[in-house]
């Protein structure tokens, strides 16, 4: 297995899947981590979308650190199946 495969794999959340999958469950999701973010420095250029628990980011951070401390906040959110983090690392 590749390095980054065990890597990412770490970041995911654990513990069981939920079987109900509800449009209104992944509109509670996002609006709990925007509200979270909002409450943070450094992630206002992020966004966030959320699809059979499945949550997507995009956007930058000024550092690593910064994008690593995000997928561990939005793991621990109730309801997140996986995360999908295409959040890049910006100096500007």
């Amino acid at each position: 297995m590749p390095i980054g495969a065990a890597a990412q794999s770490a970041d995911q959340p654990s513990g069981p899947i939920t079987i109900e999958d509800s449009a209104a469950q992944d509109a509670a999701i996002a609006i709990r981590i925007r509200d979270i973010m909002g409450e943070l420095d450094g992630f206002d250029d992020i966004t966030v979308t959320v699809s059979s628990g499945i949550v997507t980011l995009r956007g930058n951070t000024l550092d690593a650190p910064s994008t690593q401390r995000l997928n561990d906040l939005v793991g621990r959110v109730e309801g997140v199946v996986a995360i999908e983090n295409g959040v890049t690392e910006t100096t500007d």
